[in-house]
């Protein structure tokens, strides 16, 4: 059952986070590129960046048991999971599990994408893609992850 569980919460957090993560890493390209780049090969950039985005996530949440890691640096922290430093702990940690790698290959899809003559240095286009990504990555993932388990817990009757 907690295997579940578990798996619930990760399909809906893979959804929440690629999707975002697609969008904001999209148009802050879009933004970067100086609204060069056409809006029709935007929206296949972003409808790419969310498959990729989400099959990452799902890898990730299958191989990492992330209750069991944020539990550990709860206690390494002397602090509940539940408190708002827990919270606040857990999230950090989801975000820097996530968000680099989700990150790093949708900025390598975009570079790869981009014509030659065009291509900005990959190291800027990463490094700023990731500094933003991680800021929204930790914002989404603070709120969305409390919801996702609550609604989850409560189909199986689990109390938090």
């Amino acid at each position: 059952m907690l295997r579940k569980v578990s798996l619930k919460i990760s399909l809906r957090m893979a959804v929440t986070m690629s999707f975002s993560l697609s969008i904001i890493g999209n148009i802050a390209g879009y933004i970067m590129s100086g609204g060069k780049r056409p809006i029709p090969a935007l929206i296949i950039g972003i409808a790419i960046s969310f498959v990729v985005g989400f099959i990452i996530s799902m890898l990730i949440g299958w191989a990492v048991p992330m209750k069991k890691v944020g539990d550990a640096v709860c206690r390494k922290a002397h602090t509940s999971s539940k408190s708002l430093k827990g919270r606040l702990l857990n999230t950090l940690v989801s975000d820097i599990i996530y968000t680099p790698v989700i990150s790093t290959v949708q900025v390598l899809l975009g570079y790869l994408q981009m014509p030659q003559g065009q291509r900005p240095p990959f190291i800027g286009m990463w490094l700023s893609s990731v500094i933003i990504c991680m800021l929204f990555g930790y914002i989404i993932v603070f709120m969305f992850q409390p919801i996702y388990m609550r609604k989850v817990f409560s189909q199986f009757g689990i109390e938090m």
